[in-house]
């Protein structure tokens, strides 16, 4: 429908030249723009993330920068978050694209939450660990998680003496040291239940201590062994088969979404269902050298 064509407003000249009130003008010209205002069709709300991606042709991921093995801004590979991120949008003929954030600055996890995904810089945010204070912290943000879509948690390594070993209890049956990173919750798992220990501030050193034959056995966090596979091209050090991190040694990730999008949210479960079903996302994970758990129940 075509709007209203409205008068201009008289003036005073005008007044003069023909007799028409100026007050009786404005009035019939108000009268005029709201029969318009009525007549013409409402505005479209705002569409929902979903739709306006779809629209722009562009799906927007919230990642962390400096957190390779999962993302990271300038390397290549760029990590196994990135190159899911790519698939997802992919599959829905989309273009994926980055706004790039920082969980290890002051105020964590929080504060990246707080200066992108609710600043409105991208759809969503990956990588997000489950658990009791990620619950809290969606909650607290109105935000929301999709189904997850990777398992992670602490692995056994083993080489020399005990490279045949094929379980954590084989070794504690034979006093062997395990190299953990201190303080942290395999940490306490070990000491909990009485396993020797040797003691290392990071993952890094610990697996330098493999290479350099100081200890048989440690326990890494598994992404920490896409880098040490770079860093130790000859270590012997190796996995044992089949092993699976021990309960309360293992999360899943999922990504946070706005929690007024559930459209969103639907696409991106179906997405990662479906990148889980094919064998996708293993086959990313496992390029980048550590083990892919899918999500534990």
């Amino acid at each position: 429908m075509k709007p209203f064509a409205v008068a201009p407003l008289r003036t005073r000249r005008s007044y003069c030249c023909t007799g028409v009130s100026v007050t009786r003008t404005v009035m019939l010209w108000a009268a005029a723009a709201a029969l318009a205002a009525v007549g013409a069709p409402a505005h479209a709300e705002t569409p929902d993330a979903l739709s306006r991606a779809k629209e722009r042709g562009v799906l927007t991921a919230c990642l962390d920068q400096y957190n390779y093995p999962f993302s990271s801004s300038n390397s290549e590979p760029p990590g196994f978050d990135v190159e899911i991120v790519r698939a997802v949008a992919q599959r829905a003929g989309l273009r994926a694209l980055y706004f790039w954030a920082d969980t290890g600055t002051r105020g964590g996890l929080g504060r990246a939450l707080r200066t992108s995904i609710l600043k409105g810089k991208c759809d969503f945010f990956m990588g997000i660990g489950e658990g009791p204070d990620t619950d809290e912290e969606m909650k607290d943000k109105d935000l929301t998680l999709t189904r997850p879509y990777l398992g992670l948690g602490y692995v056994l390594l083993v080489q020399g003496k005990v490279d045949t070993a094929l379980s954590l209890q084989e070794l504690k049956d034979k006093a062997v040291k395990i190299g953990t990173p201190m303080s942290t919750p395999v940490d306490a798992y070990l000491f909990d239940n009485g396993y020797e220990r040797a003691l290392y501030l990071r993952s890094r050193e610990i697996m330098k201590a493999l290479a350099q034959g100081e200890i048989d056995a440690a326990m890494v966090w598994s992404p920490a062994l896409a880098i040490a596979r770079a860093d130790h091209l000859d270590g012997h050090f190796h996995l044992i088969p089949g092993y699976t991190p021990e309960p309360g040694l293992r999360w899943n990730l999922a990504a946070a979404v706005p929690g007024k999008e559930p459209g969103l949210k639907q696409f991106l479960d179906d997405s990662l269902a479906a990148l889980l079903r094919d064998g996708e996302i293993q086959k990313i994970v496992e390029r980048y050298g550590f083990p892919f758990y899918p999500p534990f129940r």
